[in-house]
């Protein structure tokens, strides 16, 4: 099945952190010029910021203050800050769509509304979609605040069964009607999609390391998505 034009041919291009390696370095153009030949056309970009623990209060270039119990909406005041900080770069640089984070489940989960008030501190510099990246496994079915977005973000590393891509393609339709259970008329994105060229790796996506090769189960299991997704009419890409 061709896919729709409005549907993102992208990739989540990442870059590293040491001098000459990331973003706006040679080696950077050289790579994207490589992914335009391949027809890419959307990229995601990852800036990132550091907490030194998971109980960090602050999202920071330095210092280490504590969270404590009752400290989420400080920590959700010093995560809008950086993230309206890169929503002004990407205004500046024409980004169309900016995607506030990717599975904070402990945060979605305690705080209904802070991700609402992310995303308003968002709009009032940015012109572009707004979206939050949830992960598959529940948090995207039980996230208050989409309507506070342009689009539903969810990392689709949902467990396949199969081998080929029919039983493949088959093996989605639980998930998307899930996933159909939620849109209330949002478009859903998958910032993050992907399988390991070995044997059984549609089986629990989301683990990474070696494994026996198995580079044509990988490209079934992308087709399988591509066929399964397309077919739904709120599914708008799923860079991989």
């Amino acid at each position: 099945m061709p896919l729709p034009e409005t549907v993102a041919r992208g990739v989540n291009f990442a870059h590293q952190h040491r001098r000459g390696s990331g973003y706006g370095s040679e080696r950077a153009a050289s790579q994207l010029d490589a992914l335009v030949a391949l027809g890419v056309r959307d990229l995601v970009l990852n800036p990132f910021a550091y907490a030194p623990t998971l109980g960090s209060s602050d999202i920071q270039w330095g210092g280490d203050p504590t969270l404590t119990d009752d400290g989420w909406a400080r920590w959700f005041d010093a995560y809008a800050r950086y993230v309206v900080h890169h929503a002004r770069i990407a205004q500046a640089a024409g980004c169309a769509r900016l995607c506030v984070g990717l599975e904070y489940t402990r945060a979605s989960r305690d705080n209904p509304g802070g991700w609402a008030a992310v995303a308003s501190a968002c709009r009032a510099v940015l012109s572009g979609t707004l979206c939050y990246a949830a992960n598959w496994y529940e948090e995207y079915a039980q996230f208050t605040d989409w309507d506070a977005f342009d689009c539903i973000g969810i990392a689709a590393y949902f467990p396949l069964t199969g081998t080929t891509v029919e039983e493949l393609t088959a093996s989605w339709d639980t998930h998307l009607d899930a996933i159909a259970r939620v849109t209330k008329g949002h478009p859903v994105v998958f910032p993050e999609a992907g399988y390991r060229a070995v044997v059984g790796a549609t089986e629990k996506p989301w683990e990474s390391g070696d494994g026996t090769p198995d580079p044509a189960l990988q490209a079934r299991a992308y087709e399988a998505l591509l066929r399964a997704c397309a077919a739904r009419p709120w599914f708008h890409g799923a860079p991989g």
